[in-house]
């Protein structure tokens, strides 16, 4: 572990993606230390009294967010010349982070796997399965509960939804309403859409990123604008921002028809 403050950042030499930060990839990152405690390692190089980030830039940035004091780190041995290529290897590497709803479905199969009849009890502990799949140990727990509930039926459900809705009584079009679990899961699914849709290039372009999702809630923007205010509000990390709003000339106009 080392201590945030001692960590520094070069994008210009290790940042092969020459790019802002995304914020989306951070605010899933930050969702997933919240979950497991602890992301993978970051992997830094000595330089003079301080530990430069080689690959983790992200992940640097979700610690901070969440005002963690230290983070795991490992560090390169190696020339500056080979940490360059080091960089760029670790950012070609072809990935395709799970969504919520697959963590869910993953997660659902590691809680039904169970000991032998004559060693009862869970094979994974709640801990193990929230980290190995990303979620909540809450909503392991939760899962647990629905196993209890379902018996025999559990094995019959192959998505987490599935089994959530058979264990509340409930069918598919009855969902509602919506409970925080709920809440997080349709939002992290309009997260995940956003960002195929759209990249990370435009999620940057302020202005653009308004106009188009004015024209698409219309007369619902100004209660997706107080809900959005009120989140904001709600996350220490971008609390901060929020008087930045205030300050905006038309937040001012008491007669403005929003």
């Amino acid at each position: 572990m080392l201590p945030v403050a001692q960590v520094r950042t070069m994008p210009e030499v290790f940042q092969p993606r020459m790019s802002a930060v995304f914020e989306k990839h951070v605010s899933d990152l930050r969702t997933a230390l919240r979950n497991a405690g602890e992301l993978a390692s970051i992997l830094v190089m000595p330089i003079d009294d301080h530990a430069v980030v080689i690959d983790g830039h992200h992940r640097l940035e979700a610690y901070r967010m969440e005002n963690r004091s230290t983070i795991p780190v490992e560090f390169f041995v190696g020339s500056v010349l080979d940490a360059l290529l080091r960089s760029g290897s670790e950012n070609s590497k072809v990935t395709l982070p799970l969504s919520l709803e697959q963590r869910g479905n993953f997660a659902w199969r590691l809680v039904q796997l169970r000991n032998a009849v004559d060693v009862p009890g869970w094979i994974y502990s709640r801990r193990e399965i929230s980290i190995s799949a990303g979620i909540s140990e809450g909503t392991v727990a939760n899962m647990r509960r629905a196993v209890h509930k379902l018996g025999d039926e559990a094995s019959t459900h192959i998505t987490w939804r599935s089994a959530q809705e058979a264990a509340a009584g409930l069918e598919p079009p009855d969902l509602k309403p919506f409970g925080e679990e709920e809440l997080e899961h349709r939002a992290q699914m309009v997260a995940d859409r956003l960002a195929k849709s759209l990249g990370t290039h435009r999620a940057q372009h302020h202005e653009i990123m308004a106009r188009g999702l004015t024209k698409f809630l219309g007369r619902n923007t100004p209660e997706v604008i107080m809900e959005m205010i009120a989140q904001c509000e709600a996350d220490p990390a971008l609390a901060e921002f929020v008087p930045r709003l205030h300050g905006h000339p038309e937040w001012d106009d008491v007669d403005a028809d929003y």
